[in-house]
């Protein structure tokens, strides 16, 4: 530590430091990913169309004409939703698990104020106070 300076301020230092780490680190991770978005974007301007019966290709039942990149953006967000989607149900042992817990504890602590109000409110006899001899 030098001279003069305080815990307070050394911690206000490392608060300073961690937020420009964070903020660097979210510049290295998002701007490359933004800019492959954008080459994608503009590289893929051209509509096509996106047909959804496969037993009459000239005369489609129902297709959409959308530039390319709007197609696979779409088929991205469709992935990530379904992923989330799965995930969130695979996880439902778990939250089923944690919510068991959080009714139990709060069984017991309401269990535990019942107790405690009992045993100041009614005069019954606890554990008698500790005295100065020391047992063997």
């Amino acid at each position: 530590m030098r001279a003069g300076e305080s815990g307070a301020e050394l911690e206000t230092i490392k608060r300073v430091c961690e937020a420009v780490l964070k903020r660097i680190l979210k510049i290295i991770l998002l701007v490359p990913p933004a800019i492959v978005v954008i080459i994608l974007a503009v590289a893929n301007r051209q509509a096509v169309v996106l047909s959804l019966d496969p037993f009459a290709p000239e005369a489609p039942a129902f297709a959409i004409e959308a530039p390319l990149f709007w197609l696979l953006f779409g088929a991205l967000f469709a992935g990530i939703m379904l992923g989330g989607a799965g995930a969130w149900v695979k996880q439902r042992k778990w939250r089923r698990q944690a919510r068991d817990k959080r009714r139990e504890a709060e069984r017991l602590r309401h269990e535990a104020d019942r107790l405690k109000d009992i045993a100041q409110g009614s005069g019954v006899p606890g554990l008698p106070a500790p005295d100065s001899r020391r047992a063997a």
